[in-house]
């Protein structure tokens, strides 16, 4: 059984604002075609990349958007 909880309709909004937003990504990050992709992160992004699952630093750091646009083209 579930507990009903409420919230106001702000609170909704917003969480379907980031879910669509996760979805999207998942969406381009499965996809091959995903110009624009870069555009769903702020400009400031800061992002770390591990290529290798067992590595204990990462492979790539990047501190913009503009950094991370080509990564994702990749």
């Amino acid at each position: 059984m579930s507990k009903q909880v409420n919230i106001s309709a702000k609170e909704a909004a917003d969480r379907l604002a980031i879910r669509e937003l996760v979805e999207t990504y998942a969406h381009c990050a499965e996809s091959t075609r995903c110009e624009g992709s870069d555009a769903l992160f702020c400009g400031d992004a800061h992002s770390v990349v591990y290529l290798d699952a067992e590595a204990t630093k990462p492979s790539m750091e990047l501190r913009s958007r503009q950094a991370l646009a080509p990564v994702l083209a990749t």
